[in-house]
């Protein structure tokens, strides 16, 4: 909010000391008219004024930042329904069980989610991703990311071989010669919900790299919670995008 209200003051302002130096020198000549000179009196309680006008700017001010803020978060975002989110550690494996309603058609969502070549536009910390071979139900991808939660950054290799199903399952095995995973199951469950798409993610993985057990399950926990709502609301909008 204050960062808002940094912004909303300089532009809203100076519209606010125009007004009220405009109704400050009506009443000077008012004044004047009536008593032929500025009386003694209005010099004496000029800081009561001017105390008082600055109350009169900062109040307007404030009202129309407030306005200006409820019209920010009152406009349409993302209609993503997060169902829910969990992650759990134990015995240096994470399990994600994550469920995503999208305002979407499940076609579409299909399309975008299963674009290897392309799921940098799903998320921010995917620099790169290819897919290295192709048979008629299945893929071999290789992905490489960049997560970061505060200051701490790491690079992941991930090399996956995809089978797709015919009940609209997409399930992901990572080869751990070439990822920096020692076991990584993925599942993806895309499902039509009448006009839009319930989407289903479930993991089991256990990263090949040291992760310090104070701070690290955290940060990987932080990381796939942060991604995979990112994920789904980019989904959502290159759906949309693309319709």
């Amino acid at each position: 909010m204050s960062s808002l209200l940094k912004h909303v003051f300089p532009y809203v302002g100076p519209l606010f000391r125009a007004r009220e130096g405009k109704v400050e020198r009506e009443q000077t000549k008012r004044m004047t008219k009536s008593h032929g000179r500025i009386p003694n009196a209005l010099a004496r309680v000029q800081p009561c004024h001017a105390a008082n006008s600055f109350l009169y700017r900062w109040k307007e001010g404030f009202s129309f930042a407030i306005a200006i803020m409820l019209m920010i978060i009152g406009a349409p975002s993302a209609a993503a329904e997060i169902l829910h989110t969990t992650v759990t550690h134990e015995n240096a494996r994470y399990n994600v069980d994550f469920e995503v309603i999208l305002d979407a058609p499940v076609e579409r969502v299909r399309q975008h989610l299963t674009d290897y070549d392309k799921l940098a536009r799903l998320s921010d910390t995917i620099v790169e991703s290819r897919v290295l071979s192709r048979e008629e139900n299945r893929q071999r991808v290789f992905i490489m990311l960049r997560p970061c939660v505060l200051f701490f950054c790491r690079t992941i290799r991930r090399t996956v071989d995809v089978e797709f199903s015919p009940d609209g399952q997409v399930l992901s095995l990572a080869d751990p010669k070439n990822s920096d995973f020692k076991y990584s199951l993925e599942r993806w469950n895309i499902a039509a919900a009448e006009e839009r798409t319930r989407l289903r993610y479930t993991a089991e993985v256990e990263p090949s790299f040291y992760v310090p057990p104070l701070i690290g399950p955290w940060f990987v926990k932080s990381t796939i919670t942060t991604e995979l709502q990112t994920t789904a609301k980019k989904l959502e909008a290159l759906a949309h995008a693309s319709e």
